[in-house]
């Protein structure tokens, strides 16, 4: 048993550390708890007092105005307990949800601030599985757990001390089952602690897979890969199945044992009982009493043996949390001295890596304020690995990334200067919501009529006016309901109406049809109005209208 013990709390360091982050996380509701504590205790204490009225209710049953006094206490006992009961439920259930949501509300931000290497080093899905599942664990069992725990040793001490004051023999017998429960309670503990993560991995994994096949649906039609894909949703769902029956196992034969048990030392305190009504040692109301104390002495027992694994499981995901406020964010600072009028780019020696391999080297190139600038070059040489550098995704390995205004002030790239950009991106990057909704990305406050402009302005507002609920069209899940050509319109107007010194724009024209890329670019050039220009492309149309074309080719290969 010793070992088991150190086997279930071998990694000590570390759950020490996620014990303390847990309680600094729940310092903002130390009243609520407390006064949950407080409920727990008073209940248990009600409980216990209830045993002993039972008592006196069987032995003053001959006297009428005892009888009546006792039975009276009784039923306002019971009431209290039942309003204490339902008071506690109603309290934990808000308290836990409240709590929930603060702890998703500060890991949501973290990891929205998290750096960008850093965050593509996990899957949303296994976010999505810490945010939802392992949160939950966590908070109901900070709920449940502390009251539950200080609440069952008061419990335990009342009970066992008036059991012993009745009779002493009989508090032994069950207090005797204590180890029984222990060896159970750590063996289940060590078992459940190991199954608990990985039910979370597998949850994740099933998670992850579901998502990928609903986004890529297109993609395993066209190679014929749905039977794969069913036959890969059914293993997930058996592996995730599989380690939901043992655990279920184990808690299902570990209660057998606890109420095995129980069992026998609630017939031997009968057994006990009886014989000493028979001997006239006890009355009856002292038997009553006996059989509902030596419940509540092993009740505590049992709640305490749960709480170990529950405990376990906590600290396990409170482990999985503490990997997401373990990751680095970026130091976004308002910039208090910033740029004056219209805002350039120049990059100078500019060399961007991943690894040890460079993807950008020695690289040269100055958008001078107003400019509409076209960067092109092959697949690979490193075109939106510059992009991700100067939206401060990135930092430079070496060389200089600036923005610089009409007078020569220059600021660093940073995630601090991402107030001077505007961005398309490649692909279809519309969220679900209203078409004006999306366009309110750019600008919270934006007008119907600087919405309806940036529109005309991306060729859009056409097929929007059009529209039964014109701008406030629903937009289905990856731009359902959308053309590409549509989608990527109502992404430049987007990006237009973010009031930003320079606007990139990645493949932003690539589903386009050549009329209307030319259209787009035409007006775009016009309405620029001092706005610089990174347009990200291979056609010949943009180069047209460009100021100066960039040509990326410098990459060195491992």
């Amino acid at each position: 048993m010793w070992q088991k013990i150190k086997e279930l709390f071998g990694d000590r360091k570390n759950q020490w550390r996620y014990f303390r982050w847990l309680i600094s996380l729940s310092k903002p509701f130390a009243w609520q708890i407390i006064f949950i504590i407080f409920l727990r205790c008073a209940i248990a204490g009600v409980g216990i007092v209830s045993a002993a009225i039972n008592k006196n209710i069987v032995d003053w049953a001959q006297d009428a105005f005892r009888f009546k006094m006792f039975i009276a206490i009784s039923v306002g006992c019971t009431v209290i307990s039942l309003a204490a009961s339902v008071f506690f439920s109603i309290l934990s259930t808000y308290v836990s949800e409240k709590y929930s949501c603060y702890v998703r509300t500060r890991l949501y931000n973290h990891i929205m601030k998290t750096l960008w290497v850093e965050r593509g080093r996990h899957h949303s899905e296994d976010f999505m599985t810490r945010l939802t599942n392992d949160i939950s664990v966590v908070a109901n069992g900070i709920m449940d757990i502390v009251a539950t725990a200080i609440a069952t040793i008061l419990q335990f001490i009342m009970a066992f001390g008036l059991l012993w004051h009745y009779d002493s023999s009989l508090a032994v017998v069950g207090l005797a089952t204590a180890p029984v429960i222990a060896i159970v309670a750590v063996v289940l503990a060590g078992k459940l602690g190991t199954l608990h993560k990985q039910i979370q991995e597998a949850e994740a994994k099933y998670r992850i897979f579901i998502q990928e096949q609903f986004n890529l649906t297109d993609t395993v039609k066209v190679f014929e890969q749905e039977q794969f894909g069913a036959d890969e949703f059914v293993r997930l769902q058996e592996v995730r199945m599989n380690l939901i029956r043992k655990r279920n196992y184990t808690k299902v034969i570990a209660s057998a044992i606890i109420s095995a048990v129980f069992s026998g030392t609630y017939l031997f305190a009968f057994c006990t009982g009886a014989m000493k009504i028979n001997a006239g040692i006890i009355t009856f109301g002292t038997m009553t009493a006996f059989l509902s104390l030596i419940h509540q002495v092993q009740t505590p027992m049992y709640r305490l043996a749960n709480l170990l694994p529950q405990g376990v499981a906590i600290l396990a995901s409170a482990g999985r949390l503490m990997k997401i406020t373990g990751m680095k964010t970026e130091k976004k600072e308002k910039i208090t001295d910033g740029l004056v009028g219209n805002v350039g780019l120049r990059a100078e020696k500019l060399c961007l890596s991943y690894g040890d391999a460079f993807i950008v080297d020695s690289l040269d190139m100055e958008i001078k304020p107003g400019e509409l600038v076209m960067v092109k070059g092959s697949s690979g040489v490193g075109k939106t690995t510059l992009i991700r550098s100067i939206l401060g995704f990135i930092s430079p390995n070496d060389g200089k990334l600036v923005f610089f205004d009409g007078s020569g002030r220059e600021i660093p790239c940073s995630p601090s200067t991402r107030e001077y950009i505007s961005y398309v991106p490649q692909g279809n990057t519309l969220f679900s919501g209203t078409i004006a909704e999306n366009l309110r990305m750019g600008k919270r406050d934006a007008t119907i009529e600087e919405m309806q402009h940036a529109l005309e302005i991306a060729s859009a507002w056409e097929f929007v006016s059009s529209l039964p609920q014109g701008l406030d069209t629903v937009i289905g899940e990856r731009g359902l309901g959308f053309s590409e050509g549509q989608a990527q319109r109502i992404a430049i107007a987007r990006a237009f109406l973010k009031p930003a010194g320079i606007i990139i724009m990645d493949e932003a024209t690539s589903a386009l049809d050549i009329e209307t890329e030319e259209k787009i670019l035409a007006v775009l050039k016009d309405e620029l109005c001092g706005k610089s220009c990174l347009f990200v492309s291979h056609r010949e149309s943009v180069s047209k209208v460009s100021d100066k074309v960039i040509t990326v080719k410098n990459k060195v290969e491992d």
